[in-house]
C-alpha cells in the first residue's frame, strides 16, 4: 500500500510541473511573442510580406518581383558624331587621365591589379602584362602602339576593347603609359595616320539605331516572310517537335538559317558553332546555348528531317 501511494503521489506530481511547463509557454507566447508579431504586422498587406494573392499573381503583380529583361531596351534613334580630335587625344589632359583611371579600374583591374603589375588572380592565371616592366611588349609601348591594342586585342588571352568609345581607349592608354612609370617614346605622325587609317578615329562615327529585341526579330520577320519556313510537318519526334519549340523563335528566319550553310547534317561541332554564333538574329533564341550534347543531338536529327 506504501509503494502505491508513493506511485501514485509521483504521477499527480509529475502532471502538476506538465502543467505549469504548459501555462508558462503559453503566457510567453500570449504577452510576449503575439504582440510582437501583431505589432510588426499591423498595417501590411500579404504583399508586404512577399506573398502575392489572387488569379493575376503570375503576370502582372509578380513582375515587381523580377529583374526586367534585359533585350527589352528602350528604342534609341542612332546618331551621327563627329570623329574624333586626333591632336587632342595624342597630346591628353588631366581630363583624360581621370578618365582613363575610371575606365581602367571597371575594364582591367581584375587581369592587371591596381597597380597594373599584372598581380590580380585572373591575371596571374592569363599571365596578364605587368605595366611596369619596359620589355617585352608584344605590340610595342608608345601611346598609338597601346591604342591599336585595345582596338584590336591580343587573341586568345586579351579581348578587344573596340566596343569602348575611341576616346576612352586614348584615355585608357594615356593611364597605362602613367601606371607604368617609365618614359614611352612619342608616337610619330606616321604612326598616328597609320593608326587612324587602320581604325578610323577622325572620321565621322554612326552610333546605331538601339531597338528591342522583339522589335528586330518582328522586322526580321517581315523582310522575310516570303521565305518558307522550317518544315516542322516533317518532325517525326514528339521530343523533337518539344525541343524545336524551345529553342525556335521564327519559324521563317530558322528556316532561312538552315538553308543558308551545307554539312551540319553529319558536323555537329559546325551546327553548334553556326547556331550560337547567330543568336537572336537567325530565328533561334539564347535557350539554344545551355543546351547539353544529348539535346544537340536531337535537335541536329530533327533539323535535319524539316531539311529533306
Amino acid at each position: 500500500m506504501k509503494r502505491f501511494a508513493s506511485d501514485k503521489g509521483s504521477v499527480l506530481s509529475g502532471l502538476f510541473w506538465g502543467v505549469v511547463f504548459i501555462s508558462i509557454c503559453g503566457a510567453i507566447f500570449t504577452f510576449v511573442v503575439l504582440p510582437g508579431v501583431m505589432s510588426h504586422k499591423q498595417g501590411k498587406t500579404s504583399e508586404d510580406f512577399g506573398l502575392v494573392v489572387g488569379p493575376d499573381h503570375h503576370a502582372e503583380k509578380m513582375g515587381k518581383y523580377h529583374k526586367p529583361d534585359l533585350a527589352e531596351i528602350e528604342p534609341v534613334q542612332g546618331v551621327k558624331k563627329p570623329g574624333l580630335d586626333l591632336a587632342a587625344a595624342v597630346a591628353g589632359s588631366a581630363e583624360m587621365l581621370a578618365r582613363g583611371q575610371e575606365v581602367f579600374n571597371a575594364q582591367c583591374v581584375a587581369c592587371h591589379g591596381a597597380e597594373g603589375k599584372g598581380d590580380a588572380p585572373a591575371g596571374i592565371a592569363l599571365g596578364a602584362r605587368n605595366f611596369t616592366h619596359s620589355d617585352g611588349w608584344k605590340n610595342g609601348n608608345t601611346l598609338t602602339d597601346i591604342v591599336g591594342t585595345l582596338s584590336a586585342g591580343l587573341p586568345p588571352k586579351m579581348p578587344t576593347f573596340e566596343h569602348l568609345p575611341a576616346a576612352d581607349r586614348f584615355a585608357l592608354a594615356h593611364w597605362v603609359i602613367k601606371l607604368s612609370g617609365f618614359t614611352h617614346a612619342r608616337p610619330t605622325a606616321a604612326q598616328i595616320s597609320a593608326l587612324d587609317e587602320r581604325f578610323g578615329f577622325s572620321k565621322d562615327q554612326i552610333e546605331p539605331n538601339l531597338v528591342p529585341v522583339s522589335v528586330a526579330m518582328q522586322q526580321i520577320d517581315r523582310d522575310n516572310r516570303d521565305l518558307p519556313p522550317l518544315a516542322t510537318n516533317r518532325i517525326t519526334s514528339t521530343d523533337g517537335m518539344k525541343l524545336v519549340a524551345r529553342v525556335v523563335n521564327s519559324m521563317d528566319r530558322a528556316g532561312e538559317t538552315m538553308r543558308g550553310f551545307t554539312g551540319w547534317q553529319s558536323d555537329r561541332k559546325l551546327l553548334v558553332q553556326v547556331l550560337s554564333a547567330g543568336v537572336p538574329g537567325n530565328g533561334f533564341n539564347p535557350t539554344l546555348l545551355s543546351l547539353t550534347g544529348d539535346e544537340w543531338a536531337v535537335l541536329q536529327k530533327t533539323l535535319s528531317e524539316t531539311s529533306r
